[in-house]
C-alpha cells in the first residue's frame, strides 16, 4: 500500500527517506508538527532522522489511526511492531518489489 509513496519519496534511492523527505509527505496529512514528531519516535526514527521503508509504514499507519480521531498510543502495539520488523527482515521484499506488484 505505501511501497510506491515510499519509492516516490526516496529521492536518492538510498532504501532510506530523511527527515526532510518525510515531513512533506506526512505534512499533508494535515496532522501537527508535534503529533508527527511523535509518531516518528514511536516508530523508532533514527537520530538523524532517517525511515526505512517499514518504520515509514509503520509511521503511515499511526498517521491513519490519528486521522480517525484515536489516540496514539504510548508504544507501538505488538502486532504493529511485528510488522514493521518483519518489513525490515532481509528476507522481505523491497519497496521496489512490492511497488511493482
Amino acid at each position: 500500500k505505501y511501497a510506491r509513496l515510499f519509492q516516490l519519496t526516496d529521492g536518492d534511492r538510498d532504501c532510506y527517506i530523511s527527515r526532510s523527505e518525510y515531513m512533506g509527505v506526512f505534512a499533508r496529512s494535515g496532522l501537527g508538527q508535534s503529533m508527527v514528531a511523535q509518531i516518528c519516535e514511536l516508530v523508532g526514527a533514527e537520530p538523524a532522522g532517517r525511515l526505512t521503508f517499514g518504520k515509514f509504514v509503520g509511521a503511515m499507519h499511526l498517521i491513519n489511526w490519528s486521522l480517525a480521531g484515536r489516540p496514539l498510543p504510548l508504544a507501538l502495539p505488538p502486532d504493529l511492531l511485528n510488522y514493521i520488523s518483519s518489513l525490515g527482515a532481509a528476507s522481505a521484499a523491497s519497496p521496489a518489489d512490492l511497488a511493482s506488484q
